[in-house]
């Protein structure tokens, strides 16, 4: 990697040696103490990556950082700070927002940095890709000037056949093929479907044996649905294409079970409630025999108690093995199961309608609670103050997939995030509603499932959690 030029920004002497002295045996590395010094070093001369302190006496991190993004394009920018301050704060949510490293860094630059120069590889390999092939603004500006979904459908499957690795594509139009071929549910590689509209009506079907290939797919099918009105979580590598887990992931992993083990506290404090409840009234009725009332209060405490110790192992696998345990499950114990733990807090904010069909999804319960909680909880959040607003929860079952549909009256994502809202880096405040959105897509791609976002018509926000049937 020593073709990797690093420019390092840092007032405080000591920092800059130490980070020159970790980074020198794999990259080339400069070092400047301050403002003027980094702008003097990027108008002599190329960098790869540029590292910079917030703090600074002439000029902050951020106006380095952003002289940096105007003189040299595509350089990679990571800002080094211990606390982010409002200005930073506003910088980092922008969508051109560079990489944070806190204080003390620890491993954490590394980490970043070969996370950076890897995303920057894939997306120069991906936009050479699309650019030879058909051209990435021909792409978006075909996809807007189509005039219908049947005509999104055939340029989407068009364009994916294009690419190398990609070996059938088909697009499916309520049950229709509109163009493609079908691709077949056995063979080698990976096979993904991926719904376009936020009805559903459009499905895109891909089978491929490329991972590379699969991440054009990825960004192929995003830009399709941008243009009917979505916007879903990056979706997941097909099991089959899944390379080793990377460093962000295994991050993202802990995160969800820190989020998770935060949770069990709720949970375990409900069924304990639950449990007291029961044993009051078994104190009630002791001296009976052969009353029902008895029977329900014991069965509550067995519920209670398999629901802690289910939960518990559940997290103790995924921890573990990094995939968790599916199984069948009926969502409407899903949805009750939420209910269980954030119900409450649901209803104090807003009214609280639940519609659910009855169906079989595969899922591991325990996560997809926690994904639907995170979601639920963002839309009690959201909902007006007075109190007046109303969070449908819906479960549609639409063939081979299940639909979990949570809609609130608030105002919406925000739209300088709402591209981003999925990503764990947007989020800065571990007890933010909002980190529970990046969480939520994490913990439904670890199922194979779907997170997406849209405008819901004369509401707020309507998020869909998608599952396969069980």
């Amino acid at each position: 990697m020593n073709a990797v030029s690093i420019l390092v920004v840092d007032d405080d002497d000591d920092v800059r040696s130490a980070l020159l002295d970790e980074l020198s045996p794999q990259y080339a590395v400069t070092g400047a103490s301050c403002g003027v010094d980094a702008f003097a070093a990027l108008c002599a001369r190329h960098f790869d990556v540029i590292i910079s302190d917030l703090r600074m006496p002439d000029h902050d991190g951020i106006e380095v950082l952003d002289f940096a993004r105007a003189q040299q394009a595509g350089i990679i920018r990571i800002l080094l700070t211990g606390y982010v301050d409002d200005r930073a704060h506003e910088a980092l949510l922008r969508p051109d927002a560079p990489y944070k490293v806190g204080k003390p860094w620890y491993d954490e630059i590394d980490v970043v940095l070969r996370r950076a120069l890897e995303q920057r590889r894939r997306a120069d390999a991906q936009s050479a890709s699309l650019a030879s092939a058909f051209g990435l603004a021909q792409v978006e500006a075909a996809f807007a000037a189509a005039a219908d979904l049947e005509e999104l459908g055939e340029l989407l499957a068009l364009r994916i056949a294009m690419i190398d690795g990609v070996v059938d594509c088909c697009a499916v139009l309520e049950g229709r093929v509109v163009a493609g071929h079908a691709p077949p549910e056995d063979g080698s590689g990976w096979r993904r479907s991926a719904r376009i509209d936020g009805d559903g009506r459009l499905v895109l079907v891909v089978r491929g044996h490329d991972d590379d290939g699969w991440a054009l797919v990825a960004h192929l099918l995003q830009a399709g649905q941008r243009r009917s009105g979505v916007l879903s979580a990056p979706p997941g590598m097909p099991v089959a294409a899944r390379p080793r887990r990377s460093r962000i992931d295994e991050l993202m992993r802990q995160a969800t079970m820190g989020a998770m083990v935060g949770s069990v506290l709720h949970d375990v404090a409900g069924m304990m409630q639950g449990v007291e409840w029961a044993v009051r009234q078994l104190e009630a009725i002791r001296d009976s025999r052969n009353d029902p009332d008895l029977a329900a209060a014991l069965q509550d405490i067995r519920t209670a108690g398999d629901e802690a110790v289910g939960l518990f192992i559940a997290m103790r696998k995924f921890l573990r093995d990094g995939r968790p345990a599916m199984q069948s499950v009926a969502a409407d114990e899903l949805v009750a199961r939420t209910m269980r733990q954030v119900g409450g807090l649901a209803r104090a904010r807003a009214t609280l309608r639940v519609a659910a069909v009855p169906a079989l999804v595969r899922a591991a319960e325990p996560l997809f609670v926690q994904a639907l909680a995170a979601v639920l909880r963002n839309a009690a959040a959201a909902s007006p103050a007075d109190g007046r607003g109303t969070i449908d929860v819906e479960v549609r079952a639409d063939g081979d997939e299940v639909a979990f549909v949570v809609t609130d009256d608030g105002a919406g994502v925000a739209s300088e995030i709402v591209g981003l809202m999925f990503e764990p880096h947007v989020w800065h405040r571990p007890d933010g509603v909002g980190v529970g959105l990046a969480i939520a897509a994490h913990a439904m791609r670890a199922q194979d499932g779907v997170i997406a976002y849209r405008r819901a018509p004369g509401r707020g926000a309507c998020f869909t959690l998608t599952l396969p049937r069980g």
